[in-house]
Formats: C-alpha cells, sequence, structure tokens
C-alpha cells in the first residue's frame, strides 16, 4: 500500500510534464525568429488513409507557394498507401512572414482519424 500512495502522484506529475513540456516549447519555437521552416508528416494509419485531407493538404501548400509564403517545398519520404513527409520553408527575404503563418494553414486541415497528420516547427529545410 505505501508503495502504491507514492506511485500514484509521481506518475500524474509525469504524465502532466509530458503533455504540457511540449506546447510549451513550440510557442518558443513558434516565436523564435530563426525558425523558418515546418517538418510535415501526412501518412496513412492502418486503417486506411484520407485521401481528400491529402488533397487539401496539398492544395494549401500549393497555395502557400504561389502566394510566396513558403519558397521551397523538400519531399522527405513518401507513404506507400498515399500521403508524405514534407519539409516547407519560409521565404527568407521576407521578415513579414513568421513561421506562424504556416502554423495557422497547417492547423485548419483536419483530415479524418485514419490519417497521421503531425508538424513540427525547426530552423530550416536539409
Amino acid at each position: 500500500m505505501q508503495y502504491s500512495r507514492f506511485v500514484l502522484p509521481v506518475l500524474i506529475a509525469a504524465v502532466i510534464l509530458a503533455v504540457t513540456a511540449p506546447s510549451n516549447a513550440q510557442s518558443e519555437r513558434e516565436s523564435d525568429p530563426g525558425m523558418r521552416a515546418v517538418n510535415v508528416k501526412f501518412f496513412g494509419g492502418f486503417t486506411g488513409f484520407d485521401v481528400n485531407g491529402y488533397k487539401v493538404f496539398r492544395s494549401t501548400l500549393g497555395q502557400m507557394f504561389i502566394e510566396g509564403t513558403i519558397t521551397k517545398i523538400v519531399t522527405l519520404s513518401q507513404g506507400k498507401e498515399g500521403g508524405a513527409s514534407l519539409c516547407v520553408e519560409l521565404d527568407h527575404s521576407n521578415k513579414e512572414i513568421s513561421v506562424k503563418n504556416i502554423l495557422g494553414l497547417l492547423s485548419s486541415i483536419k483530415p479524418s482519424e485514419i490519417s497521421i497528420y503531425n508538424y513540427e516547427i525547426v530552423s530550416q529545410c536539409n
């Protein structure tokens, strides 16, 4: 019994820290002017692939490229059942645009739960 009284609070604290730490790090990266790119993953999960969601994703990236929000798109890998892992980079000459512009557009994309969709801020595409 003594053991469980100690372990439960430690586990709860660990879960709280694990959940809140990434969001704090993400918001710090958003405001860092040196962070000018975003790695994006959009793949099918074990139960399928959201083709329509992927079309919206590609269309959004294309629109950002046409508008000059991003100037570089690097394909890191292709998915077997569809999708891709990409890196998109902001126009370095335009300091008016920040990584928040990309994140706002990417967060508006809501693929179905059968797909794996996530993104993270990085300093540049390699």
